[in-house]
């Protein structure tokens, strides 16, 4: 896209996100998000806490979750799937109220 002149938008980055096979190459894209200035589109920030929660990076989905100003059901969705390893009761404490 790049080389032809064609800037992404913040309906390409979800796709890029949920191409991304390993934790390396998705917070290259998210660099490139917070770069281009994507970093508060909601549907960018569902795409980074789903992808930051399908690697096992809790934490980093957590702080992507914690940045959002606006909150969807995706964004809730996305976070309770997140906590496989962990209590969901853990989630639930800490964000229960913010809901």
């Amino acid at each position: 896209m790049r080389q032809r002149g064609v800037l992404p938008d913040n309906f390409t980055f979800p796709f890029l996100l949920k191409a991304c096979a390993h934790l390396q190459l998705g917070q290259d894209v998210h660099a490139l998000i917070l770069k281009l200035g994507f970093h508060s589109d909601i549907y960018v920030q569902n795409a980074l806490v789903s992808f930051y929660g399908g690697c096992g990076s809790v934490e980093l989905a957590l702080n992507v979750f914690h940045a959002m100003h606006q909150k969807d059901l995706v964004s809730w969705s996305s976070m309770t799937t997140a906590f496989p390893m962990r209590p969901l009761h853990y989630f639930g404490k800490c964000s229960l109220p913010r809901m």
